[in-house]
């Protein structure tokens, strides 16, 4: 099973918006139970592990779901922080 966020779902998620963000989690958990194995979204994890804005954590679980067939051109040495991402700082 492959889940799919709209913005709106995924920043309500990344946020922790209430009661928004309480219900995502609600449907993912209920998702869970039905296909094991199905994991939470990797813009969730890389915005807490690696302390990027919302919009920044998108665009490096974007580029990673690519593979190693990806370069993140940046102005933002935060990227830097990401394992696995192929970014070129431009500063």
């Amino acid at each position: 099973m492959i889940a799919f966020f709209d913005a709106s779902a995924l920043i309500y998620l990344l946020e922790g918006k209430p009661p928004f963000a309480e219900r995502v989690r609600a449907e993912v958990a209920e998702l869970e139970k039905t296909h094991p194995g199905m994991g939470v979204s990797l813009a969730a994890v890389i915005r807490v592990r690696h302390g990027l804005r919302t919009p920044d954590a998108l665009q490096a679980a974007s580029c990673l779901q690519l593979g190693a067939g990806h370069v993140l051109l940046t102005g933002d040495a935060m990227f830097e922080r990401v394992h696995g991402l192929n970014v070129r700082v431009l500063t």
